[in-house]
């Protein structure tokens, strides 16, 4: 029994042992916290990292305005930004920039969340792109123009030139259907002068028969069957009936040439058609070919009763006939053509008279443009910018060896009909790029705030600027240098020179179309000269008040709005619209200035940097963040 408890008691204790509870839960936490810590030191870790990349960018990015921050003072004073901190310098600043972020943890006695340790040795600096480039060039130009060119250049040009279109294109049209009207009307001259040169030697061939058989068939003549008068009479009708066919053929050409006048003629422009110049009529050409019928058939008559000979026939006096219908209808003719050539020749002297005229003023204004000289104290400036502005051009990848050459249609070595139409070409062409221009605007006014010009001393409302250009290399000439850049001051004042006196011109002959319509109804290339050489006496006095720094109204009769030398610049700079030769030389001319190469003065740069952290659950592991930044002003 005693045996039978203590077994039993032992069984109890083992059984006790084995299901105690005690210590349960602190194992249970354990395998639960534990995880929980680890996961939650290493969340600590990686919010870390997060936080010092984001310190780290922020770093960089402060570290890249700062070294952007350098800029070069004097391109500040034509509104750029370009970095003029070498790469050493620049280096110096980032790395002083990027340190400050970091801290030193044993000098500290504030709690550091974030340490970062920048690696001075792997900061790099890329400089991407420079004041050079025109893509950023261009961009800085805009910026800064942005608020002062729409207010300039609407004030200006453009609203002196609102409603002004349709009148100039008005004018343009009329001109063009007067160019093609003269052209037809000289192609109809032709014709006529072809026609009548048949006329002629028809009559002349005849006279000639009649003095040839004449002398054949004497008072004693028979004819004789070996005498082939029949062969010989009849090469001479066909060689009449051919010039008849190519006289006729011309009449026809002249007539289809007279349709397609009065089609394009405008009564409302031009006037009553002038008879025996213009429109000669329908019943002019029938008569024509109708006349001429008379006297071939008299010789045809004449070649039928040669034919009709037989041996031993007389033929004596049948000649006449043919040859007196010959005499008449030449007489008539000529009558005709003496009236009509008249008619022609009196248009021509009117108009050769108001050719003269035009080139008169053209030579008084050749003249003019000759005494438009300046010092030659700038050669050297000239071939220094010449070098200046070739590398910029190329850098800019324009390969074009005559990039720099300047093309004017302004030439004043034109005759009469050429310049009047260039000339209203080229006022058509500005009218229309007035209101399309856009970006190029602000590059247009950046020019002419920035830069002086002929008359930059003589304007009214005097530039901003006007104490810090005395100080440029060049003097009254920059902007003319960036307009045409050609290679001397006189080369380009003599080019703005003409180009003002040939849009004068053309404005001053679309006054003067309407009275000139009056005085010279019935001819449109006679109407469009009388305005030209009214127009041209009128644009030289413009232009030599314009160059002297005068205000100019720019349609007398249509408003009192007025243009100056600095406005007809404007106008150029938006005709002559190759933007990269134009940016170029404004580069060239900074250069020349500053004695400070843009392709040198980065203002897009790319920032790379290596920072590191202390990783705090991962002892003796650095975690390494490598950013890029890249910014431009």
């Amino acid at each position: 029994m005693w045996y039978m408890n203590k077994h039993w008691r032992l069984r109890s204790k083992g059984s006790s042992f084995i299901r105690n509870e005690r210590g349960t839960v602190t194992i249970y936490m354990i395998l639960i916290i534990v995880p929980i810590f680890i996961f939650q030191a290493v969340l600590i870790d990686f919010v870390r990292i997060k936080v010092a990349s984001m310190e780290a960018e922020q770093a960089l990015r402060a570290a890249t305005r700062s070294v952007l921050s350098t800029y070069d003072k004097q391109l500040l004073d034509y509104g750029l930004f370009g970095v003029k901190a070498n790469a050493v310098e620049q280096m110096t600043i980032a790395n002083d920039v990027l340190s400050r972020y970091g801290t030193n943890g044993d000098t500290q006695a504030t709690f550091k969340w974030i340490v970062l340790n920048s690696l001075e040795e792997h900061t790099k600096i890329v400089p991407l792109y420079s004041l050079g480039d025109h893509r950023l060039f261009h961009q800085q130009i805009l910026e800064d123009m942005k608020y002062k060119a729409p207010i300039e250049f609407s004030r200006n040009v453009y609203h002196k030139w609102e409603g002004k279109k349709e009148l100039v294109e008005q004018a343009e049209e009329e001109l063009h259907i007067a160019e093609e009207i003269e052209a037809l009307l000289k192609q109809r001259e032709q014709k006529l002068v072809k026609a009548f040169d048949s006329v002629k030697r028809m009559s002349n061939h005849a006279s000639d028969l009649y003095s040839a058989y004449n002398a054949r068939f004497s008072d004693d003549y028979t004819y004789v069957s070996t005498d082939n008068l029949s062969i010989l009479v009849n090469n001479d009708y066909l060689y009449l009936q051919d010039q008849f066919e190519r006289m006729s053929e011309d009449v026809q050409e002249a007539e289809r040439i007279e349709q397609r006048i009065a089609q394009q003629w405008d009564q409302e422009k031009f006037g009553t058609l002038v008879n025996d110049t213009y429109i000669l009529g329908h019943e002019f050409y029938m008569s024509y070919k109708l006349g001429a019928t008379v006297p071939l058939s008299s010789f045809g008559a004449f070649a039928n009763q040669v034919s009709a000979l037989q041996e031993g026939d007389s033929a004596s006096g049948s000649t006449q006939g043919f040859y007196d219908s010959f005499q008449a209808w030449f007489n008539y003719r000529s009558n005709e053509e003496s009236r009509r050539s008249a008619s022609y020749k009196n248009l021509e002297s009117k108009k050769n008279i108001q050719r003269k005229k035009i080139n008169d003023q053209m030579d008084q204004t050749k003249e003019a443009v000759v005494s438009q000289m300046c010092p030659n104290v700038n050669e050297e400036q000239y071939r220094r910018l010449t070098s200046y502005y070739d590398n910029y051009i190329n850098f800019n990848g324009n390969l074009d060896t005559d990039a720099n050459n300047y093309e004017t249609g302004a030439s004043l070595e034109q005759t009469p009909d050429q310049y009047q139409s260039s000339s209203i070409s080229m006022l058509s062409k500005l009218t229309a790029v007035i209101e399309t221009i856009r970006d190029e605007a602000y590059v247009n006014e950046y020019a002419l705030y920035y830069f002086n010009h002929r008359i930059t001393s003589k304007q009214v409302n005097k530039s901003p600027l006007e104490e810090a250009m005395r100080q440029h290399a060049l003097q009254e000439q920059e902007v003319e240098y960036i307009l045409y850049g050609l290679s001397s001051c006189t080369a380009n004042r003599i080019a703005a020179y003409t180009e003002i006196y040939m849009l004068r011109f053309a404005i001053r002959m679309v006054e003067a179309l309407t009275d000139a319509r009056k005085a010279a109804v019935g001819s449109p290339l006679l109407i469009v000269l009388t305005a030209a050489a009214e127009g041209g006496i009128k644009a030289f006095r413009d232009m030599e008040r314009i160059v002297n720094g005068e205000e100019v109204a720019v349609f007398a009769k249509w408003g009192a709005m007025t243009m100056n030398y600095a406005d007809y610049l404007r106008m150029f700079l938006a005709a002559h619209s190759r933007e990269d030769r134009k940016l170029s030389r404004i580069q060239a001319l900074i250069q020349l200035n500053t004695e400070t190469e843009l392709l040198q003065r980065p203002a897009y740069i790319e920032l790379n940097s290596i920072t590191t952290i202390n990783l705090w659950f991962i002892r003796g592991r650095e975690y390494q963040i490598k950013k890029t930044a890249a910014m431009s002003y």
